[in-house]
């Protein structure tokens, strides 16, 4: 890892340079955000954005995100779905939007059930190409005990 500029303290991966735009944004050389590996509740404002593409016939009845270290702004996203024909598993869905405080943005979803239960478009399909294996996801489905 290099340091995004001097004297910022943001921790990028080597091919990331400060002000390059990325499939989720632009990387930031601005104030320090740290990555973590704690698991966070996602602000409702993040939930029903999810919610909001969930199919008919299915709910979360509940969510856990955290940020994934193999991105500059990908947090991912575990909820345990139930309903339609009794299903009762957890899915993961990216977002680059923040859930900690609500800021809405992108969502894929990341895994089979995320994509069987909802219409966000399949993360690997996208030039970010997040996949099942990327930092982030088992770790959120762990915070659900999935």
């Amino acid at each position: 890892m290099q340091q995004c500029g001097e004297g910022h303290g943001i921790r990028v991966l080597r091919h990331l340079r400060c002000g390059r735009r990325e499939p989720f944004g632009i990387v930031s050389c601005g104030a320090s955000q740290n990555k973590s590996s704690e698991c966070i509740k996602p602000a409702a404002a993040t939930i029903e954005a999810i919610t909001s593409g969930l199919n008919d016939g299915v709910q979360l009845t509940e969510t856990a995100s955290i940020r994934s270290d193999d991105f500059e702004t990908v947090w991912m996203i575990a909820g345990r779905i139930e309903g339609q024909g009794g299903v009762d598993d957890v899915a993961v869905w990216a977002t680059n939007g923040n859930p900690e405080s609500g800021e809405n943005g992108l969502i894929n979803s990341i895994d089979g059930f995320a994509q069987q239960f909802s219409d966000w478009g399949a993360g690997d399909k996208t030039d970010a190409n997040i996949t099942q294996s990327a930092h982030g996801v088992s770790q959120a489905r762990t915070c659900l005990g999935g």
